[in-house]
């Protein structure tokens, strides 16, 4: 089993008026869609980094499914 933080992550910005258009809204440029994409990946990888290495236990036998003193 791999480990929870070995997973990958990926941004998809858009590039369609219409798909802005869903959402009331207007396609924003280039550089403004991509900067929001790194905001929004540093805000999800943020707690990823809380973990310690051995953290993860997920025991299904105890229930219990990580270590809390390597958690931040």
């Amino acid at each position: 089993m791999s480990e929870p933080w070995s997973h990958g992550l990926e941004a998809v910005t858009s590039s369609g008026e219409d798909v802005a258009a869903n959402y009331g809204m207007r396609l924003s440029s280039s550089s403004d869609r991509y900067h929001r994409a790194y905001e929004t990946i540093q805000l999800v990888q943020s707690p990823w980094g809380s973990w310690g290495k051995d953290a993860w236990i997920h025991d299904q036998v105890t229930g219990r499914f990580a270590d809390a003193d390597q958690i931040a």
